[in-house]
């Protein structure tokens, strides 16, 4: 606690942050280079995107209807926060009113569409895509997500 540069040093997130000379890494495009997909809700009834608390037994509050699943890419942006009063956020680890910053995130999400291998149809809902006529879709569906924000597949630079 008496030295947080220290411990952010060895955090493989913060090392740029606290080095001296650190290489310039590339921009991010989206949020689907973070490695991890988040589950949501959208009513088609009610044509709207759903949080937690506007779902009850498995149905929309509105309508009562059953929602389809939607997914987002998701990245966790870390920062550092005050544990004063003050509240201050920095992205390097600070002192202030002689307490060291704690380690928060935000949380960047971007919707996931889909596009048909095959015929190239997209969609906002896997559930909705109407193949063109003579498509032959791959096995499972053959639709591939696309993140809105970057335009790419998620995790599409991982090596697999």
């Amino acid at each position: 606690m008496a030295n947080p540069a220290a411990v952010a040093a060895k955090m493989p997130e913060f090392k740029a942050a606290t080095a001296k000379a650190a290489p310039a890494k590339p921009a991010k495009t989206g949020a689907c280079e973070v490695k991890y997909v988040v589950k949501g809700y959208y009513c088609l009834m009610c044509k709207r995107e759903l949080t937690p608390d506007d779902v009850r037994n498995s149905a929309c509050k509105r309508c009562e209807t059953k929602p389809a699943e939607l997914e987002y890419c998701a990245a966790r942006i870390p920062y550092f926060k005050s544990i004063c009063q003050h509240m201050k956020k920095a992205d390097a680890p600070f002192v202030c009113c002689g307490k060291p910053s704690i380690i928060a995130f935000n949380e960047d999400r971007a919707r996931l569409s889909y596009e048909c291998e095959s015929c190239g149809v997209k969609g906002e809902l896997a559930s909705e895509i109407k193949h063109k006529e003579g498509c032959a879709p791959k096995f499972g569906g053959g639709l591939k997500k696309i993140c809105s924000k970057s335009g790419k597949e998620p995790h599409a630079s991982d090596a697999k």
